[in-house]
């Protein structure tokens, strides 16, 4: 149960930050850099996806185990941390 709310909530934080990224962009910088952060989110979520789906041992191997999920979503959770972090550099 705790591997779903942890998703959630990393999931939930990533659609919160495209949000906050649009509006600032769209008060600061006119409304066509606003439609740039949802191009470039999709197209992360889209080659994310694109990869796991081409290569099947890749996300077998990611997931084969519950102590893996833990560890793998605990990465992704610093990682998405760390870039969140970095783009606002």
């Amino acid at each position: 149960m705790a591997i779903y709310v942890s998703l959630f909530l990393l999931s939930a934080g990533t659609l919160v930050y495209e949000l906050t990224l649009t509006r600032i962009f769209s008060l600061a910088q006119f409304h066509h850099f606003a439609f740039l952060v949802v191009s470039l989110a999709l197209l992360g979520f889209g080659a994310s996806g694109s990869l796991l789906a081409s290569s099947p041992t890749l996300s077998g191997r990611i997931l084969s185990s519950r102590e893996k999920t833990r560890s793998a979503l605990a990465w992704i959770a610093m990682g998405c941390a760390g870039s969140t972090i970095g783009s606002y550099l």
